[in-house]
C-alpha cells in the first residue's frame, strides 16, 4: 500500500462522509439495563442485564453537533447508554454504503460485509473475541457489520469533519493504535496533588468544580457527577492495534452443533504501563504499602475522541465491600508518587505467591474493612495469620504455636520477638472470644491494629522473599 493510494482512499472517503452529511438524519436511543440478575465471575462477584431502549429521538446534523456541545453523553447515569446511529433514507445513501464497502474491501479488511477491528463497544458488535486476560486491557477484537462502522464514522465526521474523520481511519490503515484510557476511582487514598510516573501512569486529584471534570465519569442511580469532585482517579493510558483487520468465517464444534464463528489473522497487541497483574493487583500491593484496604469501586475506560455519546465500555468495580463509592474522609492516607513506584514494584510479586500469602492477604484485606464490626475484623485477622504462621495438620496448642512463629518471622531483636508473641497471643484469643462469646473491650480495638501490622509486615517479607517457609528451621535458627 503506498502513500498515492492511501491518499485517494483519503480523499474517496471524505468526498462520501461529506456528499452523506448534507442530508444525514441520526438516531438517538437511550438503553438501559433490565432484569438484572446475579452471575457470578471468576472473581466471586458480577451482574448480567439484559438491555432495551427506553427513549429514541431522530436529530439532523446540526441537532446531533448541538446536543455533543452540551455533553449530554457525560450526564449518562451508570449502567446506562447513549447510542446514536446514521440512518440510511434513500437511493443514494445505499449507494454511498455500498462504495464504503468496496473501500474497505480495497484495503483488505473486509468478509463478508463484515470488518474486525480493535474499537470495542464503540461501535456495535455481534461477535468479540480476546487474546488477553481480565486484569489488563484485552488483546480483544470485534466483529461488525460495514454498516455499523459506516454509521461510526458519519456521526465522527458530523462532529468534527469529513477530512478529520477520513485521515483517522487511513492513520488506522497504516497501523496507528487506538489510544485511550483506563481510569480507576480510588477509594480510601487521597493525593495531596496530581503527579504522573515517567511511563505515563498518573494520578490525578479530580477538582472541586462540577464543570471542570474532564470526559465521562459513570455515575450511579442518582446521576450525580458531583460524587466524583474533589477525589483522586489513577489514569493507565493504553494503546492498542492493528485498529483494522480482516476476519475470517470459520465453523467450530459447540457440543457436537456445527456453529459459526469468526477469527483474524492480524496479531492484536495491546500496551499499558503496568507490569503482569493488572489493576487488582496493583490495588493489592497499595493496600500493603500504604497500611489501609484500597477500593476500586468504579474502572472504567475512557475512549476520548473516538468516543460520542457515551459508547463505551462497561465499567466494573475491584475492592473491599460494595461498588458504592466511598466516603471522603481527611483521615484516609496520602497517595505520593513513592507511594504509587512502591506498590508497582511490589506489584509482580503477587504472581504465583508463596503457600498460604495468597489466603493471608485476602482475610488481611477484609480486616481493614470499612462498615465491618471489630468482632468480624477480629475474626479475619485471625484466619490471615492462622495461613501465615500455621502449617500442616498438627492442630495442638494453637494460639503458642501462632505467636511463636509469628514472633520469631517478623521480629527483629529479643525484646521485640516478646512483644509481638504477646500481641499475636491477645489477638488469638480475643478472636476466639469473638466467635463464641462477642464479649469484646475497648482495648480490642487497639489489639485489631497491632495484630494487623505484624501480619501486613510478615506478607510483605513473604512476597519480597519469595520462599515457602519450614518453621523449625526460623525458630531454631536455621
Amino acid at each position: 500500500m503506498n502513500s498515492h493510494d492511501d491518499r485517494k482512499r483519503a480523499s474517496t472517503l471524505t468526498a462520501l462522509l461529506r456528499a452523506e452529511l448534507r442530508n444525514a438524519r441520526f438516531s438517538l436511543a437511550h438503553l438501559a439495563p433490565t432484569n438484572t440478575k446475579f452471575v457470578p465471575n471468576e472473581l466471586g462477584g458480577g451482574t448480567s442485564s439484559d438491555i432495551e431502549e427506553t427513549f429514541n429521538q431522530e436529530l439532523d446534523a446540526r441537532g446531533l453537533r448541538a446536543l455533543h456541545q452540551e455533553d449530554v453523553w457525560k450526564r449518562e447515569p451508570f449502567g446506562s447508554n447513549v447510542r446514536v446511529a446514521a440512518l440510511s433514507r434513500n437511493s443514494e445513501s445505499t449507494t454511498r454504503l455500498r462504495e464504503f464497502e468496496r473501500l474497505l474491501d480495497d484495503i483488505g479488511v473486509l468478509t463478508d460485509g463484515c470488518v474486525a477491528h480493535a474499537l470495542g463497544s464503540v461501535i456495535p458488535h455481534y461477535y468479540e473475541s480476546s487474546a488477553g486476560g481480565s486484569d489488563a486491557p484485552e488483546k480483544s477484537f470485534s466483529v461488525s457489520a460495514a454498516t455499523n462502522l459506516w454509521s461510526y464514522l458519519l456521526v465522527d465526521s458530523c462532529l468534527t469533519t469529513p477530512r478529520r474523520t477520513a485521515n483517522k481511519v487511513l492513520r488506522w490503515v497504516r497501523g496507528a493504535p487506538l489510544a485511550f484510557e483506563t481510569r480507576v476511582l480510588l477509594g480510601r487514598l487521597n493525593a495531596a496533588s496530581s503527579f504522573a510516573l515517567a511511563g505515563g501512569l498518573a494520578v490525578e486529584r479530580l477538582p472541586r468544580r462540577n464543570d471542570q471534570l474532564e470526559g465521562w465519569f459513570p455515575a450511579g442511580s442518582s446521576d450525580a457527577r458531583s460524587d466524583y469532585l474533589d477525589r483522586t482517579m489513577l489514569r493507565i493510558p493504553c494503546k492498542i492495534f492493528p485498529v483494522l483487520s480482516k476476519p475470517t468465517k470459520i465453523t467450530k464444534q459447540l457440543d457436537g452443533t456445527p456453529t459459526q464463528s469468526w477469527e483474524t489473522s492480524a496479531t492484536i497487541e495491546s500496551s499499558w504501563p503496568l507490569p503482569p497483574g493488572g489493576i487488582h493487583r496493583l490495588g493489592r500491593a497499595l493496600s500493603l504499602v500504604r497500611d489501609v484496604a484500597v477500593e476500586m469501586p468504579r474502572i472504567w475506560l475512557d475512549y476520548g475522541d473516538h468516543a460520542h455519546f457515551g459508547q463505551r465500555l462497561d465499567s466494573s468495580s475491584y475492592g473491599i465491600g460494595s461498588r458504592e463509592l466511598p466516603p471522603r474522609t481527611p483521615a484516609d492516607p496520602t497517595l505520593t508518587a513513592h507511594d504509587l513506584k512502591e506498590a508497582l514494584q511490589l506489584q509482580p510479586k503477587f504472581r504465583n505467591m508463596p503457600d498460604g500469602v495468597e489466603t493471608a492477604m485476602q482475610y488481611w484485606l477484609k480486616s481493614k474493612a470499612r462498615s465491618t464490626s471489630l468482632a468480624d475484623r477480629l475474626v479475619f485477622l485471625r484466619t490471615a495469620l492462622e495461613s501465615l504462621f500455621l502449617h500442616g495438620g498438627n492442630k495442638a496448642e494453637l494460639t503458642f504455636r501462632l505467636a511463636t512463629n509469628g514472633a520469631w518471622y517478623t521480629g527483629q531483636n529479643r525484646a521485640d520477638r516478646q512483644k509481638k508473641y504477646r500481641v499475636l497471643t491477645k489477638v488469638y484469643r480475643a478472636a476466639s472470644t469473638a466467635v463464641h462469646a462477642g464479649n469484646l473491650t475497648d482495648t480490642d480495638s487497639a489489639l485489631l491494629e497491632h495484630g494487623q501490622d505484624i501480619c501486613r509486615h510478615a506478607i510483605l517479607k513473604r512476597l519480597r522473599s519469595r520462599k515457602n517457609l519450614v518453621w523449625e528451621d526460623i525458630v531454631f535458627g536455621g
